[in-house]
């Protein structure tokens, strides 16, 4: 019940498919200090509204950052939950972030926003990849340990 999707992005990036005990599978292709290129692509496995995604978001990409880093990252953060539809069992969303600091939102293969902020960016990364992420398990098994 693994599904592995292609990389987006160029740039020789490893991807790491992790199991399905999640309500979502995932497949990453990171440098574990965010630097440069990433992409973290998730198969829901069920439905979530766009709130949920936004309500998600929001209280993860706040972890570690100071309160003049959460206002600085407002406008950014507003660009892209305005990009996030419902999803369903099945669909493919994908954050690609490009060496320009630009974050990258699709859901199955169509693009829905694009922001060109690099503290976003990594703050965005840091909700998986960050020291001070939601789940530690995940992140250990996202980066390889």
């Amino acid at each position: 019940d693994q599904l592995t999707l292609p990389l987006l992005a160029s740039g020789g990036l490893a991807a790491l498919l992790l199991d399905h005990t999640a309500p979502l599978d995932a497949v990453i292709g990171a440098a574990a200090g965010f630097a440069g290129l990433w992409l973290l692509a998730f198969t829901y496995r069920r439905e979530f509204s766009a709130a949920d995604l936004i309500k998600a978001t929001n209280s993860t990409i706040v972890a570690g950052l100071t309160e003049a880093e959460q206002v600085a990252l407002a406008p950014a953060l507003a660009r892209w939950n305005a990009g996030y539809p419902a999803v369903v069992a099945g669909d493919h969303l994908v954050i690609d972030h490009l060496t320009d600091g630009t974050a990258v939102l699709s859901v199955n293969g169509v693009e829905l926003v694009r922001v060109t902020d690099p503290a976003f960016a990594r703050a965005l990364c840091a909700i998986w990849l960050g020291p001070k992420t939601f789940d530690t398990d995940l992140r250990a098994a996202l980066i390889g340990g």
